[in-house]
């Protein structure tokens, strides 16, 4: 991990006034990257914006897995933040939240992605990286929906939206734009 360099991506976004990477345990990589960031004052900079900034600024392993917008990052009594007590001062944040799903989509999403990294009481707005999925366990969800849907879903795509909310919005959109006709050249050209 490379905690000041990722601190420095997320301090150069204008939005950002403070900004502090850790890592939090993972099941199958050892560790994850997250990190928190306070919003400059007026801000209404949300996470995905941070995220995507970040794409230019970072290699895409660089990337924090979560990036929480929060109202203040900690700090000790000397006045400095102290990384490795990151950790649990966030945990809040990282806890299975088991959202029940708000459609059926959700609900085949959220079912698959509990048998893929096995936890159970996984909900609809728990990021998947944080409880447990890795590259190889997102692509086999990839594979998932391609043999279900027919939809040619990335890896990604299931980086940029982690949750099985957020994949269920993007699957409904690729469902759209697949069944939106295809005029051929010929037929633009009348």
């Amino acid at each position: 991990m490379y905690p000041l360099e990722i601190d420095s991506a997320i301090l150069s976004h204008p939005d950002v006034m403070e900004a502090i990477s850790f890592s939090l345990e993972h099941p199958t990589l050892g560790e994850e990257l997250v990190a928190a960031f306070v919003p400059r004052a007026g801000s209404l900079v949300d996470s995905g914006k941070v995220r995507r900034f970040l794409e230019d600024k970072l290699s895409t392993y660089k990337i924090p897995t979560v990036l929480l917008r929060v109202a203040e990052i900690p700090k000790n009594a000397t006045g400095k933040t102290a990384r490795r007590s990151m950790r649990s001062a966030f945990a809040d944040h990282f806890r299975i939240q088991g959202t029940p799903a708000a459609s059926e989509l959700e609900g085949e999403l959220v079912m698959y992605w509990r048998q893929v990294i096995s936890k159970p009481d996984l909900g609809v707005t728990d990021n998947v990286f944080i409880h447990g999925a890795d590259p190889i366990r997102a692509q086999r969800m990839c594979e998932k929906m391609r043999a279900i849907r027919g939809l040619e879903l990335r890896l990604k795509d299931i980086i940029r939206n982690p949750t099985a909310r957020e994949q269920a919005i993007l699957l409904t959109e690729l469902e759209k734009q697949a069944s939106k006709p295809r005029h051929s050249t010929m037929e633009n050209m009348k």
